[in-house]
């Protein structure tokens, strides 16, 4: 019998006495899967040929020759505040190849405690977050197929911590303590308050108000400088002044903090002796001394 192909292809060769297909070049499944071959098969009748035509199909199996590719993206963000457990996201990478040699897990190489990565891929919180401490941390991550042997591919994913209002403004100072003379003239600074907020942005950012305070005092609301307005008297009641500064932060809700401030007014020399009555009565005495006495 004498076979033939019908059909050309380039990647196999017939030979027709023996009926042998080869592969006539280097194949590759994930371009072509499978090619169909029309063959023709005739006897060496001498007085006239038989022949007949089939169709072979000839699929290409899957050998473990791509490297995993990771996906974008690589980057992820995720609030200092969230619980653990949180999902931060999901990596995700492709392989060319088929069965177990596409299947794909994924294992971080360092070691990073407030993230874990499972296989699958997903990115969970592990630890609390501090964004004060760590805004951003790095994992080596690699993606392995399934195949014999194996192959990988490693990439480096960046989370990026993001500030939440977690911290309330801080006073540089337990109390305040402000001396001023009596009848100052006004408008006078008397000093400021300071507070710090380690969140950042709107978050960090401090506001100031007085709580309760007497109408004589007020203050810069964004550099904490106190200023007294009206006249005060060492001789008053009133005196010394003591009220409440508040630093706020700009977050929502806003965090707040509050601080005592004490004025203690200096007496100054600005008022005579005076008697305390009017008419006094001189009495001699015994031994030549005499008594002031006064008159009711």
């Amino acid at each position: 019998a004498v076979v033939s192909t019908q059909s050309r292809s380039r990647y196999f060769f017939l030979f027709s006495n023996e009926g042998e297909l080869s592969v006539a070049r280097v194949l590759d499944r994930e371009t072509l899967e499978k090619v169909v071959l029309t063959i023709k098969v005739c006897d060496k009748g001498k007085t006239a040929k038989l022949c007949n035509e089939y169709d072979i199909t000839v699929e290409i199996t899957d050998v473990n020759d791509n490297y995993p590719e990771f996906l974008e993206p690589l980057t992820f963000n995720v609030k200092e505040d969230v619980k653990i457990n949180h999902s931060i996201g999901k990596l995700r990478a492709s392989d060319n190849d088929q069965g177990k040699n596409k299947e794909l897990i994924f294992t971080v190489l360092n070691s990073v405690p407030q993230i874990n990565v499972f296989s699958s891929g997903e990115i969970v919180v592990d630890q609390i977050l501090d964004y004060e401490i760590f805004d951003r941390l790095f994992l080596n991550v690699r993606v392995s197929d399934q195949g014999i042997p194996s192959l990988s591919a490693e990439a480096i994913v960046k989370i990026i911590i993001q500030d939440a209002n977690d911290n309330a403004p801080q006073f540089d100072k337990e109390a305040y303590e402000i001396n001023v003379q009596e009848h100052q003239s006004v408008p006078y600074v008397l000093g400021s308050v300071s507070a710090t907020d380690v969140d950042t942005l709107e978050n960090g950012r401090v506001v100031f108000s007085l709580l309760e305070s007497p109408h004589a005092f007020d203050i810069n609301s964004t550099s904490g400088e106190l200023t007294l307005l009206a006249d005060v008297d060492f001789e008053s009641s009133l005196a010394p002044y003591t009220f409440s500064v508040v630093a706020s932060d700009s977050g929502t809700p806003p965090k707040k903090s509050q601080v005592s401030v004490t004025i203690n007014v200096i007496d100054i020399n600005d008022n005579k002796p005076t008697f305390t009555q009017e008419l006094y009565s001189v009495l001699p005495g015994r031994n030549g001394h005499s008594a002031l006495i006064p008159l009711l």
